[in-house]
């Protein structure tokens, strides 16, 4: 039982004033607090899923992704680093701009073939939402983003993409839905002679270079399959050659004979997330699939599973795992990241 029995003695006032005084105070040193314990509840593509929500960042509001780190394994036995820092800032209501820039370190499978490390291009674009959600209607977005070629693992022009997003709460778990259509641009292996498979890994003019583009690893289109070898699996010969152009594998043992550096692409695909809020955290999983038109003959098809956690009200943590397990190079990646948030009117 309090000391205030009765509410309006001099003693009680002088309480209830501190208290007002004290909340008031804690109101003004932090502001955006209660706001950015959320920040854990927002997906940014590739953080740690492929698949986003239809939601911006909050108008006058700066998202800092600090230079979160994905590892790709292929079934060749190459190994692919990404870096890619990405800075999002509200600049007006339900509206966001982005800037990113992904570096990448390719690791051959095979022995004596060198690594490489560059940048593949700047990434510009945006993000306008359409409405927010409601209980009965889902938020509904449109997005934009076009790459700019720049550094040493540059393609030869740019490339462009459009997107739409939808994002529905529901009792147990949240929906998210993405849907794009774009341009893609890869620098196409450069043609070696058919004996290279008869050299050793290395040898003078049989190895091109890199074709590494803003998604995942490609290949230019082949004439002739991959020289197959005693105790290869039918995955590792399709991976062996679609890695051996895009991502730096010494086994170019097939030569392409109609090099293609551009073309269409799409994307589609689903995310459900279910958040801890007691906790600040949110775990999830999602779907999709992707084709460069003209570059793969096969649909590929990946699936993962993920974690963010507010670390405190401005750090959030995320962490997944993929599996690219149909298409042209299946793979295994994992991916850790952190962001950064600076809410609204915190200066």
């Amino acid at each position: 039982m309090s000391g205030c029995a009765t509410p309006t003695t001099g003693r009680c006032r002088k309480a209830n004033v501190s208290r007002l005084a004290l909340g008031v105070l804690l109101t003004a040193m932090f502001p955006s607090v209660a706001a950015s314990q959320t920040e854990y509840y927002n997906l940014d593509s590739n953080r740690p899923f492929r698949v986003e929500d239809a939601v911006p960042t909050e108008r006058r509001s700066l998202d800092v992704q600090l230079a979160p780190v994905r590892l790709d394994a292929f079934v060749a036995g190459a190994r692919r680093w990404r870096v890619e820092p990405k800075l999002s800032y509200g600049i007006a209501s339900l509206t966001e701009i982005e800037l990113r820039v992904p570096v990448l370190f390719v690791q051959p499978g095979a022995t004596g073939a060198p690594a490489t490390l560059g940048l593949t291009s700047i990434g510009i674009g945006g993000m306008r939402a359409i409405n927010t959600e409601t209980s009965l209607f889902p938020a509904v977005a449109i997005s934009a983003e076009v790459l700019v070629p720049a550094g040493s693992l540059a393609p030869p022009k740019a490339s462009y993409a459009f997107k739409g997003l939808l994002t529905k709460t529901m009792s147990l778990a949240r929906l998210s839905m993405n849907g794009s259509y774009g341009t893609y641009s890869v620098v196409p292996a450069a043609p070696v002679s058919a004996a290279c498979h008869l050299l050793p890994p290395g040898s003078p003019g049989c190895t091109g270079r890199p074709s590494v583009p803003d998604v995942p690893c490609s290949a230019a289109p082949t004439g002739s399959a991959a020289a197959e070898r005693p105790g290869d699996s039918r995955d590792a010969m399709r991976g062996n050659a679609a890695l051996s152009s895009s991502c730096l594998t010494a086994d170019q043992s097939f030569a392409p004979t109609e090099p293609r550096a551009f073309g269409n692409r799409w994307f589609a695909g689903a995310t459900v997330d279910h958040t801890f809020a007691l906790s600040s955290a949110l775990v999830g999983a999602d779907l999709f699939a992707e084709r460069l038109i003209g570059l793969y003959a096969l649909v590929d098809w990946t699936a993962e599973i993920g974690v963010r956690r507010q670390w405190s009200p401005h750090v959030v943590f995320d962490a997944g795992i993929s599996r690219h397990f149909a298409g042209t190079a299946p793979s295994t990646a994992i991916t850790v990241g952190a962001t950064y948030s600076v809410a609204a009117g915190r200066r």
